[in-house]
């Protein structure tokens, strides 16, 4: 899994959460490992061997996970508890909207409104993975989280030196780490295990440090806001987008060209102008390594230098695009469909002849359709009338020959046909 970093939505970091460490944890790796794909793809998939490993988990023990992923699907969450959206934004939905596991396959989704919410952002923050796998408490998480989203928010004034979050009511911020009603009514208990240890945890682990600035009223705290600065070292936060996204296409090309150490800055032209030729040279690259052709400088500079090249590089034989495996995908999905659309119509068609048929059938007098019975069992071939002499003679039923049925029935419907067509015109 190359996945360290989640790209994640303001509003989808408030969340009103009733999850443990472990399922925040478990949740954020597979969103961040379905992110690019939220959009175009409702099922996404992950190894479970690297998922354990990435998370902390024995993979020969499934049970943890196991628990753990039908908590996700049955927690509900509700979203925007602190309402810091310009309008009012609220809802409900599960974490996950289900999973399955086949082999070392794990397949699962998120719900459509969790879906467009998580890849539709006004705002991003980038949460890195690596740093949350330090964390021991479940109350870091989101802590840690709504501290790199406030960095973006005020990242055009302090360009992510400083930030500090929304003056949070009490109540809403208890709502928000998932707080039941009767646990921590002490605000001294509160304070030491929801607050102080989990702000130490981030403060000790990454490159944040968190300040805690408390209201009160008579004496009573009554709301609090976290302040929040970034070191001199960067290593522990991921690197920061401009809050306001136009191009999400573009947003992954600039993620995936960190991820090989490649300056988006120094390709922005190329960004811009040649955004399927910046994918194409990394689709190409990792083509290559799976071939086992390293670059012998490796994968930044001969990215850059693919990327850059005043002639493009061309395909090699056997090299196809994602977009062009998408593209063929797409296009044999179009023939199967056009086949089976054509093959749904001729059999509405021919069913809606039948029922036409059966309909004349049901309308004709006993005799006439003892005539017509007749006649139809005279011009069976020979294979399908000793069939229904041998049915006949041991007096079973007709039906329970499907071939005999299939014959009388298309001897019938001829006849019907020629002598009834005035009855099948109005039909």
């Amino acid at each position: 899994m190359k996945t360290t970093e989640l790209i994640k939505h303001s509003a989808a970091i408030n969340v009103e959460r009733k999850t443990t460490y472990l399922q925040q944890f478990t949740w954020n790796v597979m969103l961040a490992q379905a992110f690019h794909h939220l959009v175009d793809a409702e099922e996404h998939e992950v190894s479970v061997k690297d998922l354990c490993e990435f998370i902390g988990l024995d993979p020969r023990n499934k049970e943890h996970l196991k628990r753990s992923l039908d908590g996700l699907v049955g927690r509900k969450v509700s979203w925007d508890v602190l309402g810091k959206d310009n309008k009012r934004k609220w809802g409900s939905a599960a974490l996950l909207a289900g999973y399955e596991v086949e082999g070392d396959t794990l397949r699962y989704s998120f719900p459509k409104q969790l879906r467009q919410k998580l890849y539709s952002p006004e705002m991003y923050a980038r949460i890195n993975l690596l740093m949350q796998r330090n964390f021991s408490s479940k109350y870091a998480i989101p802590i840690y989280e709504e501290c790199v989203n406030a960095l973006i928010a005020n990242s055009n004034l302090f360009r992510y030196r400083y930030g500090e979050t929304e003056l949070i009511r009490l109540e809403d911020f208890r709502k928000w780490m998932g707080i039941d009603d009767g646990q921590y009514e002490d605000f001294k208990f509160l304070n030491k295990r929801v607050i102080k240890e989990p702000v130490q945890e981030i403060n000790n682990n990454t490159d944040l440090q968190i300040q805690v600035e408390f209201k009160r009223v008579n004496r009573k705290v009554v709301a609090l806001r976290f302040k929040v600065t970034l070191g001199k070292h960067e290593s522990g936060l991921a690197s920061l987008p401009q809050p306001v996204v136009k191009n999400l296409e573009n947003i992954t090309l600039i993620d995936l060209l960190r991820q090989y150490n490649v300056d988006p800055d120094k390709v922005k032209k190329q960004l811009l102008k040649k955004p399927d030729y910046v994918q194409f040279c990394i689709e190409l690259l990792e083509w290559n390594k799976s071939r086992g052709e390293t670059p012998k400088k490796g994968d930044a500079a001969w990215l850059y230098s693919a990327i850059t090249a005043r002639q493009p590089y061309n395909s090699p034989k056997g090299f196809t695009t994602q977009a062009e495996r998408a593209a063929a995908e797409a296009k044999r999905k179009a023939k199967e469909d056009a086949v089976a659309q054509k093959a749904a119509a001729e059999k509405a068609a021919a069913d809606a002849r039948q029922q036409a048929f059966e309909r004349i059938y049901a309308s004709l007098t006993p005799d006439e359709r003892a005539k017509i019975d007749a006649d139809a069992v005279a011009q069976l071939d020979a294979f399908a009338r000793q069939k229904y002499d041998e049915l006949k003679r041991t007096r079973k039923k007709i039906s329970s020959s499907p071939l005999v049925t299939a014959a009388l029935q298309d001897a019938r419907n001829l006849l019907l046909a020629e002598r009834y067509q005035d009855k099948i015109e109005v039909e």
